[in-house]
């Protein structure tokens, strides 16, 4: 483009010369123009125009700040932080928000809810059996049942399949298609995956996949304490959630992602990074800590209903007669058991 080319006076204003008297005119219109008032529309417009960018935050976002802290500052450990109010829609991401983590367990979720969707909409069946090892999976994170899932349905195919549906931007499937715990993805599509169970899902297979998620463990299926994070205790009634916990290599991975609030109006997806050094009690410490600043930032009590206020006088009614207070009911005392005695 050469919008930034500078041209030259003859270029830019190819204009005829002109006389004096058409100058003094073009003067005189540009006069009138200048000091014509404006109608009320036309200045609120311009006002509306002039402050549209240019205007200030209407104050401190507390439930930006949260995230910002639980994200914490660039070091050794990464955090990956997201939150969806799905009553007001609106998605607010730390820092690395959108950076892919290793998934751990998490893909659990990804796997299940992409094979309810896939039976769904014709592409296959699940028996009862099959919904048996969705709901081990989903709530003691059972790593023999997310295998037999992992074969039965396609392996990678899960996660890319889901990927598609639910618009997951940085989910990317194993490269050793065996290894599903190497499944890649972000916390912003954790969130995505989570909106797309009450989006999509009809009400029995929703029901399964958040029931399961409500009855998590206390412990894992190979004994890891999976109370962290979003299932500290003591456990917040009604939360929904899916951890993972992993090491690779010289890193450990400890996510913690689910529902919270009245209605599940929030998601809420914390994922971290942190040196195996560090050993997974302090890693489930950070994350639990995150967790809360996070929380501590979210309305998690429905607002107090407004009393109505009392019917309108009707025009020419009389006022209403103050009556005496009524009086207790009488307290009801048993009789005392009566002795039977023989007739003489």
């Amino acid at each position: 483009m050469r919008l930034n080319r500078k041209l030259s006076d003859r270029t830019r204003f190819p204009i005829r010369r002109a006389g004096l008297g058409t100058v003094v005119t073009l003067a005189a219109l540009v006069s009138v123009a200048l000091v014509t008032p404006t109608t009320s529309a036309d200045a609120a417009s311009t006002q509306v125009a002039l402050r549209g960018p240019l205007a200030p935050a209407a104050g401190p976002d507390p439930l930006a700040a949260a995230v910002a802290a639980a994200a914490g500052p660039p070091g050794p450990a990464q955090v990956g932080v997201a939150v969806l109010d799905r009553t007001t829609g609106r998605l607010t991401l730390g820092r690395l928000g959108t950076v892919p983590f290793l998934s751990a367990s998490v893909v659990k979720l990804v796997t299940a809810v992409d094979v309810l969707r896939r039976a769904e909409i014709g592409q296959g069946t699940v028996s009862p059996a099959q919904r048996a090892l969705i709901r081990r999976a989903l709530t003691a994170s059972d790593d023999t049942a997310m295998n037999a899932l992992w074969q039965q349905f396609g392996g990678p195919r899960t996660v890319t399949e889901l990927a598609g549906w639910a618009h997951l931007r940085d989910t990317r499937a194993p490269a050793p298609t065996a290894q599903w715990a190497e499944t890649k993805l972000s916390a912003r599509d954790v969130v995505a995956t989570y909106a797309y169970v009450f989006k999509a899902l009809n009400p029995v297979d929703r029901k399964l996949v958040l029931d399961s998620l409500r009855a998590a463990t206390p412990a894992g299926a190979d004994g890891f304490d999976q109370s962290f994070g979003l299932l500290s205790a003591p456990r917040r009634p009604g939360v929904a959630a899916k951890q993972g916990w992993m090491t690779a290599g010289p890193a450990e991975y400890l996510h913690s992602t689910g529902l919270i609030g009245p209605g599940d109006r929030y998601v809420v997806v914390v994922l971290s990074k942190r040196p195996a050094a560090d050993g997974f009690p302090g890693g489930r410490a950070a994350v639990t800590a995150a967790v809360a600043r996070v929380v501590s930032a979210l309305a998690l009590t429905p607002p107090a209903a407004k009393p109505s206020p009392p019917p309108a006088a009707r025009p020419g009614a009389h006022p209403p007669v103050a009556r005496p207070p009524a009086r207790p009911a009488p307290r009801h005392v048993p009789y005392p058991q009566l002795r039977t005695t023989a007739r003489p």
